[in-house]
């Protein structure tokens, strides 16, 4: 879910399963797609994926640009 928009980026939420990786793909017209990298809530750092080491909720902050051009779109892939 995309909770809010702050400075730094886009706030979005996600419930993570235990074993599964996830990441964030961003994109300004739904037509490229390039992997993000963004914070998460309680953590140092920045990632390019994160791994669930248990049942919980993610809050990430995505950049708001990536390579210039405004992020619009968001999707998020699960391995």
């Amino acid at each position: 879910d995309i909770v809010q928009r702050v400075q730094a980026g886009t706030v979005l939420e996600f419930m993570g399963i235990q074993g599964r990786t996830y990441t964030v793909k961003g994109s300004p017209d739904l037509k490229a797609w390039s992997d993000l990298a963004f914070q998460v809530d309680g953590e140092d750092g920045e990632f390019e994926n994160v791994r669930a080491d248990k049942v919980r909720k993610f809050r990430v902050t995505v950049p708001s640009e990536e390579d210039g051009a405004p992020v619009k779109f968001f999707k998020l892939m699960v391995q």
